[in-house]
């Protein structure tokens, strides 16, 4: 016989239990319904009652794999940052397919949002998964290289030009200046490797012996790690002294992300 306090921790409340009926109400109607239902289910552990594991409700209740039920969840998470970082990516994302997003996995927000503009022109036609994979082989080889790609041709002058690195307003980067704004792919890299730690960590608390372990803090902690990676990276060089460093940009010679509205309050005065 199980300890009263091991199924007090499994039972679910009454509002619990009435959002749980009402998910499943949305499962038996199928179509798009099924999949924000699963996330509500996953996110506030409503299978936690009669299941040990989210997999194991899937399977049982929905007739599906424990693989497909978290590819769903990954297609809706990257259609909602996406909606997000985007309005002109926002109306044809929604009409992506699971097989589309899957092209986009293991890549941070930004990242897929790049790909997805160029594989969608910007939004003006939807896209399929060989479109988003074709996109994201090129926008990762001219991270890569630093070269202009597309099979364009360029004369010596344009090519130069494309060279320059330059910050989010367009004015290039001294030299003095290239190392702070290289850290940029790196920041971008290590948010990359914080999703698939979030992922991990929530398959791990879906584990028997796990059940203390609370999806929603790991999520509030990964997000907070990364909103303050974002903070740091490199936006515009400081127009005061112009990457010289001065008091105004902490002489560090840029303002980063996280000093962004007090750039503009200093160049509102």
């Amino acid at each position: 016989m199980k300890p009263i306090t091991s199924i007090v921790q499994q039972a679910l409340s009454v509002a619990e239990q009435r959002k749980l009926e009402q998910c499943e109400d949305e499962i038996q109607q199928g179509g798009d319904m099924i999949v924000n239902a699963l996330k509500v289910i996953h996110d506030d552990k409503l299978y936690r009652e009669e299941f040990k594991t989210f997999g194991e409700y899937v399977k049982e209740r929905v007739g599906k794999s424990r693989q497909w039920a978290y590819q769903q969840l990954a297609h809706v998470e990257v259609v909602a940052n996406i909606a997000k970082q985007s309005e002109d990516l926002s109306t044809m994302v929604d009409k992506l397919p699971e097989r589309a997003t899957r092209e986009l996995k293991g890549l941070d927000t930004e990242t897929q949002t790049e790909v997805l503009k160029k594989a969608s022109s910007n939004g003006k036609k939807t896209p399929k998964a060989k479109d988003i994979k074709e996109a994201r082989g090129d926008v990762q080889r001219a991270r890569e290289t630093g070269k202009v790609s597309g099979g364009t041709t360029f004369d010596v002058e344009e090519i130069e030009e494309a060279s320059i690195l330059r910050d989010d307003n367009g004015t290039p980067i001294p030299k003095h200046l290239k190392e702070s704004h290289e850290q940029v792919v790196q920041i971008n890299s290590r948010r990359k490797q914080l999703d698939g730690i979030k992922r991990e960590l929530l398959e791990f608390a879906e584990r028997p012996g796990c059940e203390m372990v609370n999806p929603q803090v790991i999520d509030k902690a990964i997000k907070d790690i990364k909103d303050e990676l974002h903070q740091a990276r490199f936006h515009v060089v400081c127009p005061y002294c112009h990457g010289d460093k001065c008091d105004r940009c902490k002489s560090w010679g840029y303002f980063p992300h996280g000093r962004k509205n007090h750039l503009q309050t200093e160049v509102a005065k």
